[in-house]
């Protein structure tokens, strides 16, 4: 009886641990919402050219880095209410967000941007987002003349 007690206080305590977690767990959504000022910016840039023999002569042309260090700007993301976002970096600019899973996308009209970001919440204040783009070149004859792979590693820090 005693085993059967212990078994059950055991199953009744997991219940409501279970059950307060998950009340207390905030959505991606829900975390994202404030203002966020960036923080850093790392721009990665691949090309691979289709003739690899230019890989063998000019190496320093496959892979380029740039670190941008955004502290000294005033580099300002709001994410709102209804997915309305509204920004400040180097212009003023607004559009619209959403995420599903852990992606988020932001479209811009004024620029006819729409971007999609993976995002990695390090804490309640520390955002990284991260974009890849790729892009495909053909030359004249339709054959891929080269592809370039560009990566942004962005980090914000909560400001309210």
């Amino acid at each position: 009886m005693n085993i059967k007690k212990s078994l059950l206080l055991l199953l009744v305590a997991s219940c409501l641990m279970l059950f307060f977690s998950s009340c207390s767990r905030e959505s991606n959504e829900e975390r994202l919402l404030g203002t966020w000022k960036m923080v850093s910016l790392t721009r990665c840039a691949w090309n691979f050219p289709s003739d690899f023999s230019h890989w063998l002569y000019h190496p320093e042309t496959i892979f380029e880095r740039f670190d941008y260090d955004y502290e000294q700007y005033e580099q300002m993301v709001s994410f709102l209410e209804a997915g309305i976002f509204k920004a400040h970096l180097f212009i003023d600019y607004n559009g619209s967000w959403q995420i599903s899973g852990d992606q988020l996308e932001i479209t811009v009209p004024s620029f006819g941007a729409h971007c999609f970001y993976d995002i990695d919440f390090i804490n309640k204040d520390e955002l990284n987002l991260t974009e890849r783009i790729v892009e495909t070149y053909v030359n004249n004859n339709g054959q891929t003349s080269s592809c370039d792979v560009t990566t942004y590693y962005i980090s914000l820090k909560r400001i309210k």
